[in-house]
């Protein structure tokens, strides 16, 4: 009897100083690049996670409030979306998408870039940096989904370009 109230002893020691669980969440974006052939465009789509976001904006703009919903906080993002990815096209031209927007869509912050469709065959070329600065292990996935078939690439540390086909 002795016995087993020294091993419940032990065990509920043991519990209380057993570290819980944590569980760690990747630290991914995902850009998709898909025509629109109506308005004769490409849509650019970059999805980042809420948390990440939040943890860039406390690093971008030490002392304010790094709330994803306020307009400044979209407009900081929408800054480093412009900058950390790079697009070029077949004759090594920058490709420069205008800004649309940004909002918050369920637990990503959704930046919004369109541009007027490119018609040269060949291959455009993307470098992402987004979020390397602030987490060594970012994975940028990128979705162009105006080839057919579409291609999808993981840019990170190691590989930030990548270069798609466009067959007309």
């Amino acid at each position: 009897m002795l016995r087993g109230i020294a091993a419940a002893g032990l065990a509920v020691v043991g519990g209380a100083l057993a570290r819980p669980a944590e569980a760690h969440r990747s630290h991914v974006s995902l850009t998709r690049v898909l025509a629109n052939a109506q308005a004769g465009t490409w849509e650019f789509s970059h999805a980042l996670h809420l948390h990440d976001v939040i943890v860039a904006l406390s690093a971008w703009l030490p002392g304010e409030d790094p709330n994803p919903a306020s307009d400044r906080a979209r407009a900081r993002i929408a800054l480093e979306v412009e900058r950390k990815l790079r697009w070029t096209g077949p004759d090594g031209a920058a490709l420069s998408p205008s800004m649309v927007g940004a909002e918050l869509a369920g637990d990503e912050l959704v930046v919004y870039q369109e541009i007027a469709a490119p018609t040269a065959a060949g291959a455009y070329s993307v470098e992402c940096t987004l979020l390397q600065d602030i987490f060594a292990d970012q994975a940028n996935v990128v979705l162009f989904g105006v080839s057919q078939p579409s291609q999808t690439v993981r840019l990170g540390a190691r590989s930030t370009r990548a270069s798609f086909d466009l067959a007309r």
